[in-house]
């Protein structure tokens, strides 16, 4: 609160015109970079899918995350105090 601890006859720290010039500046800077159209997203190539060897449906490498779950919490877990 600057500008209320000066006495009424003295110049005011803020005025109107200072801050207009600074939006002003701002608006001129900041346009240009506002109105300029976003770059097309460039298409990612995808990998071949010919190139993976063929697995059946049913056989999976490694458990299942359900049983990977299972795992995890039949073993005890020791806890810091």
């Amino acid at each position: 609160m600057l500008q209320g601890k000066l006495a009424k006859y003295e110049e005011p720290i803020l005025i109107t015109s200072d801050i207009k010039k600074k939006i002003d500046t701002l608006a001129r800077v900041a346009d240009p970079i506002l109105k300029k159209p976003m770059p097309k997203p460039v298409p990612k190539a995808d990998p071949a899918p010919a190139a993976a060897p063929a697995a059946e449906p049913g056989a999976e490498e490694g458990p299942t995350p359900m049983e990977a779950d299972a795992v995890a919490s039949s073993e005890p877990v020791e806890m810091e105090q």
